[in-house]
């Protein structure tokens, strides 16, 4: 990554100037291994040359401040968007949403999500997605469970991972029967099972010592139809 800034560098220094695309690789690249600080100031440089910042830019940093933990800068640098003249897009509040839920802080992505719907975005599966696993994460299966309803309302369609994740949630917590009428209702849809599905409520059965109960009223076939998978 060194020698990528040390090149940009040199087209500077030699009058060449170069392009929001060039910046672009350049910014992504320092982002990806740490180093959002110093992106933001090619950001900067790039403002001055008169280069168009896009969201594709801002997203780099605002992802690369999440993925090192820092949802404050990348929260700063979303609102900077804005005053720059550049709207947000889905994919800028599902990264920061991502990074607020990494951090299990879902009070304040689900505040996030409140500032998407006001803008007049439409949230995609990838969104609840999100939002579902970091309500998961820190055991507020209710409220994933009512976002999971809100998905089919706003006429999406739910994925393996939108399933799973859920389902994972409510065995982490103990709460067998929402998992297992979560699994019955996947049946009944479009998305079917798999081996990650299988292994997430038998887990959960061994867990909670409840495996034996479970041949015992039917749900022991889950065992065979895993090792059929």
């Amino acid at each position: 990554m060194g020698e990528a800034v040390k090149l940009v560098a040199d087209m500077v220094e030699r009058g060449y100037r170069p392009g929001a695309y060039t910046y672009s690789v350049v910014i992504n690249g320092l982002c990806k291994v740490g180093k959002a600080d110093v992106a933001v100031g090619y950001l900067e440089e790039m403002e001055k040359l008169g280069c168009v910042l896009d969201t594709v830019a801002y997203n780099s940093v605002i992802e690369g401040y999440c993925l090192q933990g820092k949802v404050d800068g990348a929260r700063e640098v979303f609102d900077v968007m804005v005053s720059k003249g550049t709207t947000h897009d889905v994919c800028n509040y599902n990264t920061l949403l991502n990074g607020y839920c990494k951090m299990e802080m879902v009070d304040e992505a689900m505040q996030v999500f409140d500032e998407m719907l006001r803008e007049g975005l439409v949230p995609t599966v990838v969104t609840y997605n999100t939002l579902i696993k970091g309500l998961c994460r820190v055991g507020r299966t209710s409220a994933a469970h009512q976002l999971f309803r809100n998905i089919s309302a706003c006429g999406l369609t739910p994925t393996i991972i939108t399933y799973s994740t859920l389902i994972d949630g409510f065995c982490e917590q103990g709460n067998l029967d929402e998992g297992w009428a979560l699994f019955q209702e996947m049946q009944k849809s479009a998305v079917k099972p798999n081996l990650v599905v299988y292994t997430i409520l038998i887990d959960g059965m061994c867990k909670c010592g409840k495996l034996k109960d479970a041949k015992k009223n039917g749900r022991g076939r889950l065992h065979t139809k895993c090792l059929l998978l």
